[in-house]
């Protein structure tokens, strides 16, 4: 080995700030012109080698997303009687924390590449801390609702407690 040679760090940090692209797809049966907003991501993660193949990640990461599509609406209590016409705006944004655990695993150990195939294994949790959320009538020209879009993710796959 020679002395010009540096051993890999145990622990590196990394920090990631940049723009999100983001890529939305309806339900063309109850909405319609579906539009990405700006979205931003910042991120502060750890990388603990394990060995010269493993690395173990975590950190946490901030997310800012938003969009608008065109739909219905009903307001609570109402009769909800569909005509098929999506007369009416959504604009939404949304805050999340995301703090992930992962694994990344290179495939092969070659240190004279400055690039190489790994793969990446790993779960997140991820925590709505905020969102907003404005229906505009788009015939009438008044907000329907403006506040909070809600703040939990929904999924048929896990049932709430």
């Amino acid at each position: 080995m020679k002395a010009q040679q540096k051993k890999d760090p145990f622990y590196q940090t990394t920090l990631q700030l940049g723009p999100v692209l983001s890529i939305y797809g309806n339900n063309t049966k109850h909405t319609s012109g579906m539009k990405a907003g700006m979205a931003f991501t910042a991120s502060v993660k750890g990388n603990f080698r394990l060995n010269q193949t493993a690395t173990f990640i975590t950190g946490i990461t901030y997310l800012t997303h938003a969009n608008s599509f065109s739909s219905y609406y009903f307001p609570d209590s109402t009769l909800r009687l569909y005509d098929g016409k999506h007369t009416y705006t959504y604009e939404s944004r949304f805050h999340d924390i995301i703090i992930p655990l992962s694994l990344k695993i290179k495939l092969g150990v070659n240190k004279q590449k400055a690039s190489c195939f790994y793969t990446e294994v790993g779960w997140g949790y991820r925590k709505r801390v905020s969102s907003y959320l404005n229906v505009n009538s788009q015939l009438y020209g008044f907000s329907a609702y403006e506040g909070s879009a809600g703040n939990e993710f929904t999924t048929r796959y896990i049932p709430k407690k």
